[in-house]
């Protein structure tokens, strides 16, 4: 029996797709020596049907996926823009247009807050295993145009339910 150790690389990001292995073995033709008939030392041989490549993946422990070791999540993202007075943290959303689009007045407003929510709730709250598992290395993007500047982020409390 072989047996062989591998390094596994540093800092993996994606932990819920497996290792995938592929392992293909031979067999070592003999050493035939010069005195010894050719016919006595017949090397083994491998069956034409069976392959000699092994194939098997190394999956990490899941914590927080279902019990089929799948994590599915059920992220839903909501954002609406309003102010908020630089002393207080009371968010007021921006009136919309008939058109349901967010307008931001510049002789009343002198900063525009984008609030996001995000949340991660089984979609049946009957069947919990069916989605609504962890989310592993979620990340959310803003992009802004030229005319805004960032200045900062505020984070609310969390609360965590549990059904």
């Amino acid at each position: 029996m072989v047996e062989s150790l591998f390094p596994v690389q540093e800092n993996i990001r994606d932990k819920l797709r497996p290792i995938a292995l592929a392992i293909t073995h031979t067999i070592r033709p003999p050493m035939l020596s010069s005195d010894t008939n050719p016919e006595e030392q017949l090397p083994p041989v491998l069956g034409v049907a069976t392959s000699n490549t092994l194939h098997s993946e190394v999956n990490f422990l899941r914590k927080g996926c279902g019990d089929d070791n799948i994590c599915q999540s059920n992220l839903k993202l909501t954002y609406q823009f309003g102010t908020r007075p630089i002393t207080s943290d009371l968010f007021t959303p921006l009136p919309k247009d008939d058109e349901e689009v967010s307008v931001f007045s510049l002789s009343d407003q002198r900063s525009v807050v984008l609030e996001v929510t995000v949340t991660n709730m089984p979609s049946e709250p009957l069947y919990p295993e069916k989605d609504g598992d962890d989310a592993h290395a979620a990340q959310l993007l803003v992009t802004l145009p030229d005319t805004l500047s960032y200045s900062g982020f505020r984070g609310q409390q969390v609360r965590h339910i549990v059904l």
